[in-house]
């Protein structure tokens, strides 16, 4: 199942994709004793409220929305956790061990949707584009095993983890490997809001297949960027779960970003940064394509 959440900025609410059609879930899910109808509450109670939620796609009688004719959000709105991965794609060393995956918060406030703009900030130059497999959580947990971690998510999505590098890497945005590591500036580099485009939907497990052959595909103003699969990461997913568990209690709704492959701008000969009107398009074929379009912070804001 395809599961959206629709609406004005701050009032989504969640919906099944099925089509070109958008299938509210607000009026069913309080039918059912659910007080706060959100995508949060839907992951949560998924086991029981499927069955439900299939009899009412199937009806005639469901209300229905043409998708191109309501503004789609991030598809967890409001997740309690967002957690970014870095460096989790590359070659590993011949007989080193397994990496320790590199992890890190997004704010809820960088949260955007699908076709939504991305703003850049009038104090970076070196915005740059990450595309990613995004995991989000279906079921609360602590210290969760990597073999049990399927029952943990809920589901797929697709991520674009904005990146300004000159803030994030003070005076060494082109080569951030020499920086001494007490300079670094997460949060000015990655917390901005309308820094992580977030969709279109997310893609069940039954529905998604195998997460290792989801392909990741990325261009800017039409020219490919990155691709890779998912299966190429040196941390799965699985594993993932489990890491990020060990630091913090999982949530329903709760997104993990799984990293991105090679190709960012940052990555270019010579490096290459983006400018307002460009436009990111981050595809993974089975759960659909963000695109958003880059425009600048006003001025007078800073």
């Amino acid at each position: 199942m395809r599961l959206v959440s629709f609406g004005p900025r701050g009032g989504e609410l969640p919906a099944v994709l099925d089509g070109d059609e958008v299938v509210p879930l607000a009026q069913l899910l309080r039918l059912l004793g659910i007080a706060m109808p959100d995508m949060n509450a839907v992951l949560g109670l998924w086991e029981y409220i499927a069955p439900a939620i299939d009899d009412l796609v199937a009806s005639r009688d469901a209300e229905r929305l043409p998708l191109t004719g309501v503004r789609l959000g991030p598809p967890v709105p409001r997740p309690v956790n967002v957690v970014g991965i870095g460096r989790n794609y590359g070659e590993a060393p011949e007989g080193a061990p397994a990496p320790v995956p590199i992890l890190f918060a997004k704010p809820v406030t960088s949260l955007l949707g699908p076709e939504d703009r991305i703003v850049r900030p009038a104090t970076t130059s070196t915005l740059d584009y990450e595309a990613e497999l995004a995991v989000v959580i279906g079921r609360a947990g602590r210290h969760i095993a990597p073999a049990d971690a399927p029952a943990y998510i809920g589901g797929y999505t697709i991520g674009s983890d904005m990146t300004a590098f000159d803030l994030m890497f003070p005076g060494h945005a082109q080569n951030p490997d020499v920086m001494p590591a007490t300079l670094l500036q997460q949060l000015r580099g990655k917390g901005h809001d309308a820094f992580l485009p977030l969709g279109p939907a997310i893609v069940t497990p039954d529905e998604a297949g195998d997460p290792d052959e989801l392909e990741i595909v990325a261009t800017v103003n039409g020219e490919e960027r990155q691709r890779a699969r998912a299966g190429e990461m040196l941390v799965g997913i699985h594993r993932l779960v489990a890491e990020v568990s060990a630091v913090l209690t999982l949530h329903p709704g709760d997104v993990i970003l799984t990293g991105t492959p090679p190709g960012i701008g940052l990555q270019q000969d010579p490096p290459v940064f983006l400018e307002e009107g460009d436009v990111v398009e981050i595809t993974i074929p089975r759960i659909g394509t963000l695109r958003n379009q880059v425009v600048d912070e006003p001025r007078e804001a800073v």
